[in-house]
């Protein structure tokens, strides 16, 4: 699971990169790997929310992810 989160995004359409960017940070999340990518999105001044939530928030708390995705959107 690790090397998913390791390998670089690289992004070549210009009009992409314009494009917002928002983390939602699941905060169960039982993958260490996951808060340092929060943190380095954060950094990166990308919008950023946080649920409380394991890694399968569309089942455990879909809800609450809707209202989040729809925030975003």
């Amino acid at each position: 699971m690790r090397e998913s989160l390791s390998p670089p995004l690289v992004v070549r359409n210009a009009a992409a990169t314009a494009l917002p960017r928002t983390f939602i940070y699941c905060t169960g999340s039982a993958f260490a790997d996951i808060g340092r990518s929060a943190a380095r999105a954060r950094a990166a001044g990308w919008r950023y929310r946080e649920l409380p939530a394991d890694h399968m928030a569309m089942l455990t708390m879909p809800r609450e992810l809707t209202a989040l995705l729809l925030e975003v959107s």
